[in-house]
């Protein structure tokens, strides 16, 4: 078993913040393709709310890594702790 961190420490957190976000808007996407599917109007709504968060979530945290990196921030970056990396 690895004993790498899922959470890369020689990353912004706003990089982070952004794949997450995006690969939990896949999965909300793929509930919500299964809600319709299955004909469950509650699901569906829940699943799309999801979607949503997610993906207003993923483009700040994405507005925010891309101004970073193009104003030079990242230069250099070292693994640090989550609490102490840049964003």
């Amino acid at each position: 078993m690895s004993k790498r961190p899922f959470i890369p420490p020689d990353k912004p957190r706003s990089w982070v913040i952004m794949i997450i976000s995006n690969l939990m808007g896949l999965a909300a996407g793929a509930l919500g393709f299964i809600a319709s599917w299955l004909d469950v109007p509650l699901l569906l709504e829940v699943s799309r709310f999801l979607l949503i968060a997610c993906v207003v979530i993923g483009l700040l945290a994405g507005v925010v890594f891309v101004t970073g990196a193009l104003t030079g921030r990242y230069k250099g970056l070292e693994a640090r702790a989550w609490q102490d990396q840049v964003w």
